[in-house]
């Protein structure tokens, strides 16, 4: 079994567009290096079959789909895992570096939020959740975030893009990956981000030395046409400043047509094809120089040991991922200034208030006040779905000369909201007057914390 392989000897492994009426991509009309999908059902015929390159060892044409080395880290994760796709394993875990993060994860329940630098994105664009009680469908809860989680999430990518500027928005696939493990199978938070990928837009300089040149033309047809129209000076005299009548038609004729070439134009762009997001990124590798040509590769004709005449080239390994070398510190920088600021937002318990009050005859009332005053709440929605994150453990601590007469010595806390989501617990107990009384909050990932009763001003 041959996996992926550079066939052609120029050191990248890049991909191979083969001519193929079966095919399901085409040129993009307006680009020829850029492949977009066919669309039959609007007369498009496909023309080519795409492959990143290496060898069919196997003669089925069909490149390296059988070899060990197909299956990725970041398709092998049970979450929304697929099956019977080259990219998703034997079974989920089935790749070394796969289980070596759930058992990381599993193996630490003070894990509060997750943030994973990848191709995914889950900060850039708006997410919609499905209901928090939606049904199970033949036992399976349904995959993605949940409505309430989903507003948060919303609210924490705001946030984010204030905070990084322009930001990139990326539509890589979720299936099998760590993120939707992390939320879907263990309930925490998880943000995604995509560092950097080749912008849709050219760079700002030459889009400024464009306008100019385009302004600079302009003038000068405006210029020319201003010359060619001017009448001599006798005959401006004679009007006296008034247009001649069959001027005046010939002048309402000419902004008639001018009408209606503007209306043609306006449908004829219109019509015009729209280039594709690789034809975009491809217009901003042009204009970015010498030092950015490694992006793309031109498609080079390649007589292939098994499948015949292709093509080779296309985006190269990482051209999408690698920013380029100028803006590398500075995305650096904002992105963990950005980071740093997560601490302050994950849940933390504490006990806000706690008073005791004198009944009479040594009993006394001991209220408890439990908080939460960051931003993300005790539990994410999935987290109560899932029940894999412990809930908050509320104790009453009393010497051994006290009785506990109402309530429970330990309660279990699952739903505290966050910016200052509060719970309040009261107890009944006996004893001496003076005996120490103190409330406890323990959690896996949210702090403890103690507090002693204090007497209740009246």
């Amino acid at each position: 079994i041959v996996p992926l392989a550079d066939v052609n000897g120029d050191g990248v492994i890049a991909w191979m567009r083969v001519q193929d009426p079966d095919g399901e991509w085409r040129a993009d009309p307006t680009d020829a290096r850029a492949l977009v999908k066919a669309e039959r059902d609007k007369g498009e015929p496909g023309v080519y079959v795409l492959w990143p390159e290496g060898r069919d060892a196997d003669g089925d044409e069909m490149v390296a789909e059988d070899a060990p080395l197909d299956a990725r880290v970041d398709r092998n994760f049970p979450g929304g895992w697929e099956a019977h796709t080259r990219e998703a394993g034997l079974f989920p875990t089935d790749e070394p570096e796969t289980r070596a993060l759930c058992e990381f994860v599993l193996a630490h329940p003070e894990l509060a939020l997750v943030v994973v630098y990848d191709a995914e994105d889950s900060l850039v664009a708006e997410l919609k959740g499905v209901g928090d009680d939606a049904p199970a469908v033949k036992r399976v809860p349904p995959a993605g975030l949940l409505e309430s989680d989903a507003k948060l999430m919303n609210e924490l990518g705001k946030r984010y893009r204030k905070s990084t500027e322009g930001a990139t928005k990326s539509e890589a696939a979720d299936k099998g990956t760590f993120s939707r493990w992390c939320y879907e199978h263990r309930g925490l938070f998880t943000l995604s981000a995509a560092l950097w990928d080749i912008p849709l837009e050219e760079p700002k300089k030459k889009k400024e030395e464009d306008k100019l040149n385009e302004k600079k033309e302009g003038e000068s047809e405006a210029a020319k046409e201003g010359a060619a129209t001017e009448k001599p000076a006798e005959d401006a005299e004679k009007g006296q400043g008034e247009k001649p009548e069959a001027e005046q038609d010939a002048g309402d004729g000419e902004r008639d047509g001018k009408e209606k070439d503007g209306k043609k134009d306006g449908k004829e762009k219109d019509d015009e094809p729209k280039p594709c997001d690789d034809a975009k990124r491809l217009k901003w590798i042009d204009a970015a120089g010498a030092e950015e040509s490694w992006r793309f590769l031109p498609w080079t004709p390649f007589e292939h040991p098994e499948l015949g005449p292709v093509e080779i080239g296309g985006l190269a390994p990482y051209a999408r991922l690698e920013p380029p070398a100028k803006e590398s510190g500075a995305l650096a920088a904002k992105h963990l200034d950005w980071f740093l600021t997560l601490g302050a937002l994950v849940a933390r318990a504490r006990v806000a208030e706690c008073t005791r009050e004198s009944l009479g005859e040594g009993v006394q009332r001991v209220t408890a006040v439990i908080q939460n005053d960051a931003f993300l709440p005790l539990l994410s929605r999935s987290a109560r779905r899932t029940e894999t994150i412990r809930p908050a453990k509320i104790r009453l601590v009393l010497p051994e000369a006290g009785k506990l007469l109402g309530g429970n010595a330990q309660e279990l806390l699952r739903d505290l909201p966050g910016s200052g989501g509060r719970k309040e617990y009261t107890w009944l107990v006996q004893g001496p007057a003076a005996m120490e009384i103190a409330v406890t909050v323990e959690t896996t990932h949210a702090g403890k914390a103690t507090r002693s009763a204090e007497e209740k001003q009246r």
